[in-house]
């Protein structure tokens, strides 16, 4: 099913659309990336801060605890925490628990 196809359907009450067939035409179309979803119940205490340190040492050459930057904020501009939760990239990438 296309983006158009599924506006036929909106707009003509002609059937009902499941989540799977939603989220499916959203990652298709470029609207919703799996990396960024959001998991639920996860938090930036399931990180593993040396892995995070590697990562932000590789990418800006100072540790976290060099960094003025809340450790919040700093999973935010990697886009590894959106709200209070992991994304689904921040999780597979510096998480022990996966």
């Amino acid at each position: 099913m296309n983006p158009e196809e599924l506006l036929d359907i909106i707009q003509g009450g002609k059937g009902v659309i499941s989540r799977d067939e939603m989220r499916r035409l959203f990652q298709q179309s470029g609207l919703l990336l799996a990396d960024e979803q959001i998991v639920e119940n996860s938090s930036a205490e399931d990180i593993n801060r040396k892995i995070l340190n590697l990562l932000l040492e590789k990418k800006s050459r100072q540790s976290i605890e060099k960094m003025d930057i809340p450790l919040s904020r700093q999973l935010q501009n990697l886009r590894f925490l959106g709200g209070e939760n992991l994304t689904l990239a921040g999780l597979l990438l510096l998480s022990d628990h996966v």
